[in-house]
């Protein structure tokens, strides 16, 4: 694997070691050091919310399963509605595919760098599709996600099997963008700064800092306890318009209608912004 094995040769990180800091993070973009596949698993880490180890595993399964069908869903886009390829979404496909690679690498106590090294199986044929890369990486992450949730039918070196191969087809895919893995990574864990200035929280997961937007010139900028109150009073309907959920300075895209607030009141966000019709 070009792309990944040029960084494998880089000075690995002890996966024991506890999760990176942000510090460590910043220092990627104000020194521009390269990363190794096992520094970026270590800063990826950081993300990463503590689990034991069969969840991590469900999680991981989970996650890659997911993510995997997200970057096909874009390379469907591209292949069968004939959309120009958007190469931003693809850049992040290929991000949260990395992440979730190096969290179920880390869930079995396996570096990356190892990880790549045994994905020597996979096809190097030029003629090979996109589209195909991206749907040998979704079999790949069901494969793995079959044996990661259920140990008893599979052992662990099977699992890591599927992850090798995932890996591979993931560099395929990002030779036929003309991707590296430094951009990739990078991409990633910028977004995941954003996201997560300091340690996972279930509460940044839901609000996603790096989704939110300026606010509009436009709409009705309220704290949310305000806004509920005038719906619950009837001063706001389902017919009346729509709104975002908000922070004090930015605009998520989780919209809502008033009965869902009354509903399903949500907690991580402190204002709304409210478009009349």
């Amino acid at each position: 694997m070009s792309a990944f094995k040029s960084a494998v040769g880089l000075p690995p990180e002890d996966i024991g070691l506890p999760a990176a800091s942000l510090a460590e993070v910043e220092r990627l973009f104000t020194e521009h050091v390269v990363i190794s596949l096992d520094e970026y698993q270590r800063l990826a880490l950081r993300t990463a919310k503590q689990l034991d180890h069969q969840h991590a595993l469900e999680h991981a399964a989970l996650g890659l399963v997911s993510d995997a069908g997200e970057l096909a869903s874009a390379v469907k886009a591209h292949v069968v509605y004939g959309q120009p390829l958007d190469m931003a979404n693809l850049v992040e496909e290929c991000g949260d595919v990395l992440w979730f690679t190096a969290y179920a690498a880390d869930a079995y106590r396996v570096q990356l760098s190892v990880v790549a090294t045994h994905s020597e199986m996979a096809s190097r044929d030029s003629s090979v599709t996109l589209q195909h890369r991206a749907l040998q990486i979704a079999y790949r992450a069901a494969r793995f996600a079959m044996s990661a949730a259920f140990p008893e039918y599979a052992a662990p070196e099977a699992a890591l099997g599927h992850l090798s191969l995932l890996l591979e087809y993931l560099e395929r895919v990002m030779d036929h963008l003309g991707l590296t893995f430094q951009q990739v990574a990078r991409a990633n864990l910028t977004k995941l700064r954003l996201r997560y200035p300091e340690r996972y929280t279930d509460a940044a997961a839901q609000v996603r800092a790096d989704k939110l937007e300026a606010l509009p010139d436009y709409g009705d900028h309220r704290p949310l306890a305000d806004f509920r109150k005038d719906v619950e009073l009837g001063l706001f309907n389902d017919y009346d318009g729509h709104g975002c959920y908000a922070t004090a300075d930015r605009m998520s895209d989780v919209g809502f209608s008033p009965s869902e607030l009354l509903a399903n009141p949500r907690s991580d966000f402190t204002h709304v912004v409210w478009f009349n019709k």
